[in-house]
């Protein structure tokens, strides 16, 4: 979530956002953009890690913007019954964080529809339909 930034634009679409951060003073930065901005957005504090398994329901998108080498992690938790079938997952910084996300990406690519946007970051976004 960091300040929120990139989470304020999901929320302005009308859908219903989670975000998970672990660190407090990102959190209270992040609560102050969603107030400004005028969005409402479930945050849960902690460990994402830990708190994948407690999430409620399926998601239809998700994106991934933590601990670089943590990413296959969090994609494997998900695909544990928290994606619908159809689900996009956008993975940020795949381009100018390569290396760290080798792995994730040549997972993404072996086993489902993904493609690379490019740019000075990058953005990896995977088509989810059967796992």
């Amino acid at each position: 979530m960091s300040n929120g930034y990139s989470t304020i634009w999901m929320a302005a679409t009308g859908a219903e956002v989670v975000s998970m951060e672990k660190w407090v003073e990102r959190i209270e930065e992040a609560k102050k953009n969603f107030e400004k901005a005028g969005v409402e957005i479930q945050i849960i504090e902690g460990d994402i890690l830990e708190n994948i398994s407690k999430l409620e329901g399926k998601f239809d998108f998700v994106f991934i913007d933590a601990m670089k080498s943590q990413y296959l992690d969090y994609l494997k938790l998900l695909l544990e019954g928290k994606l619908a079938e159809g689900a996009i997952v956008a993975a940020h910084n795949v381009i100018n964080k390569k290396e760290d996300l080798k792995e994730y990406v040549d997972y993404v690519k072996k086993n489902f529809e993904s493609v690379t946007i490019p740019g000075d970051k990058g953005m990896e976004v995977t088509l989810v339909e059967k796992f």
